[in-house]
C-alpha cells in the first residue's frame, strides 16, 4: 500500500504543531480550549459558517453590522473584540490584522509570545469575546468589555 503524501494546508502539519500545544498545554477549562480549537478549525457557528451550511440567509456581523461575521472578524476584527485585545493585559494590536484565517493569525503571533501564560490567557479573551457576542445575540444583553477582560483574567487564575 501505498503512503498518503501529508497535505501541507492542514492544520496538523509542523508550521502549525506549535498552536496546537499553545492550546493543549494552556492553563484554560478544557470547554475553552476546546473552543479555541474549533475556532482556528474555522467551525465555530458564525454567519459565514452557517450561510455554507444554509441554516440561514444573512452574513453580517449582528454585533457591529459593518462586516461578514467570519471566525476572524467576530473574534478578532469587530470593533469590540479589537477594542478588548487593545486593552487587554496582551495589549495585541489588531489594526495591522492582514491575515483573513484565524490560523494564520495565530501563527504570526505564536512566533512573538512564547510564554504559556500569555496562551491561557489568549484562549480565554478568546471564550470571552464569544460569550459577549452570544449575550448580544442570543438575550440581547450587552457584556462590557471590561467584564470580558475581567473574567478572562479571573479564568487563568483559577
Amino acid at each position: 500500500m501505498k503512503a498518503r503524501k501529508k497535505d501541507v494546508t492542514s492544520c496538523s502539519t509542523n508550521k502549525a504543531l506549535p498552536i496546537w500545544e499553545k492550546i493543549w498545554k494552556a492553563k484554560s477549562a478544557p470547554k475553552i480550549l476546546t473552543f479555541g480549537w474549533k475556532a482556528l478549525h474555522d467551525s465555530i457557528p458564525v454567519q459565514a459558517n452557517l450561510i455554507k451550511r444554509q441554516l440561514c440567509a444573512e452574513g453580517r456581523c449582528q454585533m457591529c453590522g459593518e462586516e461578514e461575521e467570519t471566525v476572524m472578524h467576530a473574534l478578532v476584527k469587530c470593533p469590540d473584540a479589537a477594542m478588548i485585545w487593545r486593552t487587554s493585559p496582551l495589549r495585541v494590536d489588531t489594526s495591522v490584522v492582514v491575515e483573513r484565517k484565524l490560523m494564520e493569525w495565530c501563527l504570526v503571533l505564536q512566533k512573538d509570545y512564547k510564554e504559556d501564560l500569555w496562551w491561557s490567557l489568549f484562549w480565554n479573551f478568546f471564550w470571552g469575546i464569544w460569550l459577549k457576542r452570544n449575550a448580544w445575540i442570543f438575550n440581547q444583553r450587552k457584556i462590557t468589555i471590561m467584564e470580558v477582560i475581567n473574567n478572562a483574567a479571573k479564568f487563568v487564575s483559577e
